[in-house]
This record gives structure tokens, C-alpha cells and sequence, in this order.
């Protein structure tokens, strides 16, 4: 089951949308976790700050809001995701 989560970065007050998708790849992360691709990592940090030299957020360029707890990236630079952990706001 895909979950789509708001991101929001306070300090440029801009907004993203990404898709979580349940974890398909080796055991090693443990099960039950989600993913994000790195390309929807990529378009969220242009989308909610885009400056390179910016230390405004997090590894999404998230602040403020909903937090997800990153637990490691696969090999194939996938995004694993506690959701347990994570904080969504509604």
C-alpha cells in the first residue's frame, strides 16, 4: 500500500508530495519499512529549499511538520523509512 506524505519546509514556506511504497528489497533493513526513490528525494530537496549551499533541512530539505525517520539507503540509493518512528502531521 503507497503512501503519498506532505513535506514542508518552513523557513522558504514551500510544500512537496512524495509517494512511500513498501520496502521490496533485501531483509537486511528489516520488514515492514517503506522506500523512496532517489529521484523523489532529489525533487523534494529542489522543491523545498533547491539552494545547494543551503543547511535549511533535513535530507529532503524538510523542516517543520512531518518527519521521517530514516533508518538507510539501499543499493540502489532507495530511501528506507521507519514509519513507525516517523512523525506524520495530518
Amino acid at each position: 500500500m503507497n503512501i503519498t506524505v506532505t513535506l514542508t519546509n518552513s523557513f522558504h514556506n514551500t510544500t512537496a508530495s512524495i509517494i512511500l511504497k513498501p520496502y521490496d528489497g533485501p531483509p537486511v533493513f528489516g520488514h515492514g519499512r517503506m522506500m523512496i526513490s532517489h529521484a523523489q528525494v532529489v525533487r523534494a530537496r529542489k522543491a523545498l529549499c533547491g539552494k545547494t549551499d543551503c543547511q535549511c533541512g533535513g535530507i529532503f530539505g524538510e523542516r517543520g511538520g512531518t518527519y521521517l525517520s530514516v533508518v538507510n539507503k539501499d543499493y540502489e540509493r532507495r530511501v528506507i523509512i521507519d514509519l513507525p518512528t516517523s512523525h506524520l502531521v495530518a
